[in-house]
């Protein structure tokens, strides 16, 4: 499971600009579900199960962790507000889309963000690159 957490990077270039999908149907996209909550989401479920936390839930997995001592509170915290700062602009293009015309799906394009928002995004996805990185050394080989 660590090494599937490394599989996915969030979308961020040396230069700490998006790096967005030359997908089909997707151009000059970010996929938030994928690049963004994935990592997120799968980094808590690790962080649970190896710590064997019975909590539900990506928000639950990171403050037990914090309780149990796995983890300091102000990074559980941050983690916390990382998920939300990934679901935040994923909700808001769902509710977009239909009246758009278009089918929900969990792409946005960065070009289409305000500066606070395309801000915000890049401090969490360097927030999820720091976790990914944290996790390889936690369990490499």
């Amino acid at each position: 499971m660590a090494e599937n957490v490394q599989r996915i990077h969030p979308p961020l270039g040396f230069v700490r600009d998006f790096v967005v999908a030359h997908e089909d149907g997707h151009p000059r996209m970010i996929n938030l579900k994928l690049n963004g909550a994935t990592p997120i989401v799968d980094g808590a479920r690790l962080i649970a199960l190896a710590d064997r936390i019975t909590k539900i839930g990506t928000l639950a997995h990171f403050t037990s962790a914090a309780r149990h001592g796995v983890s300091r509170k102000a990074e559980a915290e941050a983690w916390c507000d990382a998920c939300a700062s990934i679901q935040l602009p994923r909700v808001r293009a769902h509710q977009n889309q239909p009246s758009l015309g278009q089918p929900l799906d969990n792409h946005i394009d960065p070009d289409h963000l305000n500066y606070l928002n395309r801000r915000t995004l890049k401090k969490t996805f360097r927030q999820a690159r720091k976790r990914q990185q944290r996790l390889a050394l936690d369990y490499q080989r």
